[in-house]
């Protein structure tokens, strides 16, 4: 391959080679973020075999994440977002994370919902406290907004790490 880089972000059989599901690996790959505008947090992982699909899951952030829906903002900017955020939790701002694919309609599209995460520890308080700050400003929610809001994501992270190491393991095996 002469370029690397020129691949499809995530798509790292043409940068490493064929993976193998009998024995280790350790890969590493710079096209594949974790945090930041193009992160593959709440994407998907495919095991493929040639064209055919073996099994695929979810990447479920272990990082602390959040959920804020507030009115309609006329030009969403992400930076603004992550700046308010970040200063209610007195944080940096590059360890706030807008999680795709936000920001989402809700309320029948009267309001913005905008997923994000956090890199690092953080306690389910100070979470908590970004939902009613006044900080937030033009993405302060309202009680239209929360009436209508969706309920947070109720599976626990590690029922959904358990079921993506179950399939992983019960992929069938081939050798060559």
């Amino acid at each position: 391959m002469q370029n690397p880089l020129s691949c499809v972000v995530g798509e790292i059989s043409a940068r490493h080679g064929n993976i193998s599901l009998t024995q280790r690996q350790h890969l590493t790959d710079s096209n594949i973020q974790l945090a930041g505008d193009f992160t593959v947090v709440h994407r998907s992982l495919v095991l493929m075999d040639g064209g055919t699909i073996l099994s695929c899951a979810d990447i479920i952030p272990e990082s602390p994440s959040g959920e804020l829906i507030f009115p309609n903002v006329a030009n969403f900017s992400r930076y603004a977002f992550r700046m308010r955020v970040a200063d209610i939790l007195s944080i940096g701002t590059d360890q706030v994370t807008i999680l795709p694919p936000s920001p989402m309609s809700a309320a029948e599209g009267r309001c913005q919902q905008v997923n994000y995460m956090i890199s690092g520890n953080m306690s389910a308080a100070l979470m908590d406290s970004v939902q009613n700050s006044p900080q937030l400003g033009t993405f302060t929610g309202s009680s239209e907004c929360r009436a209508a809001g969706s309920a947070a994501i109720g599976v626990p992270r590690g029922f959904l790490l358990f079921w993506m190491f179950a399939a992983a393991f019960l992929l069938p095996t081939t050798t060559s």
